[in-house]
């Protein structure tokens, strides 16, 4: 696997989601899947987005470069002070109306035919949904339901359909789309 480092936002798509949400532009940003998702499937490249309005998504994508810049300089700090301290997250109000979409596009090959598969996982309060995955491994490795040891990626510890299911108390909606 080769790393290859690139400023957020460089990237610009659009994705059609389920209906009210409809088609969002997304950026590309990097997110933590990008390491986790080689170490237990073979894939050649592994991106994330994440969506924004669309003026934004073009102006972010255009200034990729000078953002990353400005991130690394003196002055994002004095940026971050001035912006008020956002470490905790939005507050309990708003993450109950906040609902999030997320879809997993999978690209590649089976049986030497090209193949695609999508996800679409759907919620309300992701920081709250944060909590109950951290909860869900941490029951399910006391109950003796990991096999693996090491350093995992969550799919190698536990069975993903199965991990998906047991957050169904948490709102979390799924479902997988075939080519």
């Amino acid at each position: 696997m080769q790393w290859i480092e690139e400023p957020p936002a460089r990237h610009m798509v659009f994705v059609d989601l389920p209906e009210p949400v409809g088609r969002v532009a997304a950026v590309s940003f990097p997110q933590a899947e990008v390491a986790t998702i080689p170490r237990h499937v073979h894939a050649r490249e592994v991106r994330t987005f994440v969506s924004v309005p669309r003026i934004a998504a073009r102006v972010l994508s255009a200034s990729a470069p000078a953002l990353v810049a400005l991130a690394r300089s003196p002055l994002a700090g004095v940026l971050l002070r001035l912006g008020g301290d956002q470490r905790d997250g939005p507050d309990e109000a708003t993450r109950r109306r906040d609902a999030f979409h997320i879809a997993v596009d999978v690209r590649g090959r089976r049986q030497g035919r090209a193949a695609q598969r999508r996800m679409i996982l759907r919620g309300r309060d992701v920081y709250g949904l944060t909590a109950a995955i951290a909860r869900q491994g941490a029951l399910l490795m006391l109950a003796g339901r990991v096999t693996r040891s090491g350093v995992l990626a969550p799919a190698m510890a536990f069975d993903p359909r199965r991990f998906l299911d047991g957050l169904r108390p948490e709102r979390l909606v799924y479902e997988v789309v075939s080519d």
